[in-house]
């Protein structure tokens, strides 16, 4: 179900004309990247969060390439920029570092639920990326695509009281567990690098999904109720069995099951699913 790991790669020190502010790059579209944070450069700063982001981003400005083109890096917003923190410099996808000590639980906390939302609707949501660290090292990096970024997952907050500085406020919370596995793109996993080159396969698929379903929203759900089976082959009425939840997630359509039936066909085409005949499908897990 999830992404095969790879045993860890190295950075070779004695690579010739490297740039130590960019990773180094093989033929292979193998991207060897130095796990090490330096928090020696945080030393101006006193507040917590303030030294997460700064040597956190740091990390992100010298290592991670783009995942949707062959750029090897990614150009660092100014600081308090709004909506994305990292752009590349050559086809301008968008991405927001999200960073914390501990491992991500079933829901992530993000930013203003208007502010949020509009963007969704607007398709100006930039792809997310979530940074596990230690007081050393990068544990776990997970790209999540802009496309699985959907209006279902996501959840206003109370506001703010009234005595907060912020008064009325309303945030927004981000369920990570109605994701499907496909969905979290890893890129370093319990400290072992996974090659840019699988995870950009990975994440251009996802975009072609979202291509050839204008309606991105429907394929993505019927996928993430897929995985809830927990089995690798299923029957298109195990899918009908949840029309009723459909009917929620999409109350103007009129016509479920024929829906349902189109977006098996998407997925399919997007490699996501095999048809195996009579009704019956498969899984693609790799």
């Amino acid at each position: 179900m999830w992404l095969s790991l790879v045993e860890r790669l190295v950075r070779d020190e004695e690579v010739g004309g490297s740039n130590p502010l960019i990773p180094t790059i093989f033929d292979s579209g193998v991207i060897l990247m130095d796990l090490e944070l330096d928090f020696s450069i945080s030393s101006r700063y006193v507040n917590n969060s303030q030294v997460a982001r700064e040597v956190t981003e740091s990390w992100a400005e010298k290592n991670l390439p783009c995942f949707s083109c062959t750029s090897p890096a990614l150009t660092r917003m100014p600081n308090n920029s709004r909506g994305h923190d990292f752009f590349c410099p050559l086809c301008e996808e968008k991405y927001q570092l999200k960073s914390q000590r501990n491992k991500f639980g079933k829901s992530l906390a993000g930013a203003s639920y208007s502010a949020t939302i509009e963007a969704i609707q607007s398709d100006q949501v930039p792809n997310w990326i979530l940074l596990q660290y230690d007081d050393r090292s990068v544990l776990n990096l997970v790209l999540i695509s802009r496309v699985s970024i959907t209006i279902d997952c996501i959840s206003a907050r109370r506001p703010l009281k009234p005595t907060a500085r912020r008064a009325g406020w309303v945030g927004c919370v981000f369920a990570l567990s109605s994701l499907a596995p496909k969905e979290l793109l890893w890129i370093v996993r319990d400290s072992t690098e996974i090659p840019a080159a699988i995870v950009r396969t990975h994440f251009n698929s996802s975009i072609l999904l979202a291509k050839s379903s204008p309606e991105r929203g429907w394929a993505l759900s019927v996928l993430r109720i897929l995985y809830t089976l927990e089995k690798s082959e299923f029957r298109l009425s195990d899918l009908y069995a949840f029309h009723s939840r459909f009917q929620e997630l999409y109350p103007k359509n009129n016509n479920i099951k024929a829906k349902l039936r189109q977006q098996l066909q998407i997925l399919r085409d997007s490699g996501y699913v095999e048809f195996l005949g009579r009704g019956s499908y498969r899984l693609i897990s790799s």
